[in-house]
């Protein structure tokens, strides 16, 4: 009897990434693969996904990405379009959370803010001054920026020796709120400029009740 495949994934019971047992997978048409995930650490079922890389190897055997979960509570999906300074923040941010670090994860995430700010070679190195003037150039608006300083006052209590705790779903908030202000300012933001771009440059309809 050949031995189980296993696989490492999030499981949200144990707060931790853990070896798990794969029950039952399905391939698409790509190669790319859902299973059943069974972690041996609380009896839960799991559901990930697993990405085809491609052949290796000598014998061309089968790779794979590193399996997400899909369910429950499907962890959050970064865009490449995050510039790498910033990326790399939330990315540890969501790790801290993964693991149930949440004040540290508050600090990353704070300290993706800070990549925002470098990002755009603001001229204050304070994160205040920092997001006033993304405001100012109008490359976060008001509601964004209301987002961004309650994010860095959360920010100062997880980074500085004020006492301060935060809890799972704190922290989740928190890491939300700046993931949707880097998919507002990298993602969105240009994904209508190329809408608006393309809708421009193609022939005009004009319908009977415009002739």
């Amino acid at each position: 009897m050949m031995p189980a495949e296993t696989t490492f994934i999030d499981c949200p019971n144990c707060s931790a990434r853990v070896e798990a047992t794969l029950l039952q997978k399905w391939l698409a048409h790509n190669l790319d693969r859902m299973a059943f995930v069974w972690c041996s650490r609380c009896d839960s079922i799991l559901v990930g996904f697993q990405q085809f890389l491609g052949p290796v190897g000598i014998h061309g055997e089968e790779e794979y990405s590193e399996t997400q979960r899909l369910w429950p509570m499907p962890a959050v999906v970064l865009s490449d379009e995050i510039p790498e300074i910033i990326h790399s923040s939330l990315t540890e941010a969501q790790d801290c959370l993964t693991c149930g670090t949440y004040t540290a994860s508050v600090a990353m995430t704070g300290r993706a803010l800070e990549g925002l700010c470098r990002h755009f070679n603001t001229s204050k190195p304070m994160l205040f001054e920092g997001l006033t003037e993304l405001l100012k150039r109008q490359i976060i608006d008001a509601r964004l920026y209301q987002w961004a300083d309650e994010l860095r006052k959360h920010r100062n209590l997880a980074a500085h020796s004020s006492g301060a705790a935060f809890n799972r779903q704190d922290a989740k908030d928190i890491f939300d709120f700046a993931v949707a202000i880097c998919d507002y300012v990298f993602v969105l933001s240009q994904k209508f400029e190329e809408f608006q771009r393309r809708i421009n440059n193609s022939p005009k309809i004009v319908t009977p009740s415009q002739a």
